[in-house]
């Protein structure tokens, strides 16, 4: 698992070039023209981070959206293009890392349902649920494997994967019974 990418850091190499969806940028460091964005129908208020949400994808959404406008657009990225972005001490805490990942999980699944062609039946996202569930039963096995042999990279690394699978799932359980979410 690459903590770094979790933290904001971006790297598909050394040259400038154009970005094909699923590839994007991070919401840290992009820019567009505003008749753009207004073209689009700007970011997603369902998905990203507000105040103690810890959503994400509303900048892989968006550029979903543009990748639909087929050859209009064009992102491009840029290595040379350097933010300093100020972590905040407690995003460096394992608990934010699995509270974020767990949150992670949730945005995937939104963003899942929007962008697949063929709406699922609620049947079928509940059996994305169970499976994605049991996946992250099966992945607590790594938590326990750490935990016996002293390693908190590997307790850290299966506690976020299993959060992720676990937000996963209890969103894909949202859609499939068609809860409104809160």
């Amino acid at each position: 698992m690459n903590f770094d990418r979790r933290l904001g850091k971006l790297d598909y190499g050394s040259e400038s070039r154009p970005l094909a969806y699923p590839e994007y940028p991070f919401g840290g460091n992009m820019s567009f023209k505003c008749s753009i964005i207004e073209k689009i129908g700007g970011f997603s208020v369902n998905l990203g981070l507000k105040g103690r949400k810890l959503l994400g994808n509303d900048e892989n959404e968006f550029f979903f959206r543009i990748n639909q406008f087929n050859d209009k657009y064009t992102i491009f990225y840029n290595p040379s293009a350097l933010v300093y972005h100020n972590v905040r001490s407690q995003c460096y805490k394992p608990s934010y890392f699995i509270i974020r990942e767990y949150c992670r999980g949730i945005s995937d699944a939104i963003l899942k349902e929007k962008a697949e062609d063929i709406t699922p039946t609620r049947s079928r996202w509940i059996k994305r649920g169970i499976y994605t569930g049991f996946r992250a039963l099966v992945s607590s096995k790594t938590i326990l494997k750490g935990f016996l042999r002293f390693d908190k990279y590997k307790v850290l690394k299966g506690a976020v994967y299993t959060a992720y699978q676990l937000g996963y799932s209890k969103e894909c359980f949202c859609i499939g019974v068609g809860r409104l979410r809160d």
